[in-house]
């Protein structure tokens, strides 16, 4: 699977056999469009799932999760045997409730843009990825999680990643480029 960051909170997802945007504001050409908040649909082409429920689309499974404390929607994406959390806007922990929702969780995709670093670190000890993406935020706000997770890890195009390659000790921190 490849992950490629576009820019604020919005991600395009390709596995073998399907690709997905999150939250894009153009159009996107692929076989799915996610957003976490409310969208009028005028697509003929593209599914849109902009609220709660389970879909299965080419083999996938895609979850959409309300978070409580916010409304919108939060993503359980399975892509290629990969479990792919898309968190954007939230402002503390999540409810064991969300948490027995999510999961287990391969990749992490986070906003940290609103977040105080020490927030982002419990929210990722709660979820506990072995690959954490963060997205949505500053040069100062990207410095700040850098130096609360404890490391600089050096900006990437795209992160590609298969089952078998991911590391089960440790985690990883991917800062993707815009």
């Amino acid at each position: 699977m490849d992950i490629t960051y576009i820019k604020d909170k919005e991600f395009k997802l390709t596995g073998k056999n399907i690709a997905i945007a999150i939250n894009p504001k153009t159009k996107a050409k692929t076989d799915v469009i996610l957003y976490s908040e409310s969208q009028e649909n005028n697509s003929t082409e593209t599914l849109i799932f902009d609220g709660p429920g389970e879909y299965e689309v080419k083999g996938s499974m895609i979850n959409g999760i309300q978070i409580s404390q916010s409304g919108k929607i939060c993503y359980s994406i399975t892509i290629d045997d990969l479990k792919v959390v898309y968190l954007g806007d939230i402002e503390n922990s999540l409810t064991d409730n969300e948490l027995d929702l999510i999961g287990a969780v391969d990749i992490l995709l986070i906003s940290i843009g609103d977040l105080d670093p020490s927030n982002i670190s419990k929210i990722i000890g709660q979820i506990e990825p072995r690959v954490v993406i963060p997205m949505n935020y500053t040069p100062e706000k990207l410095k700040s999680f850098e130096s609360e997770v404890g490391t600089t890890p050096s900006p990437v195009e795209k992160f590609k990643i298969i089952k078998k390659d991911l590391n089960t000790d440790t985690q990883q921190i991917i800062i993707l480029k815009s």
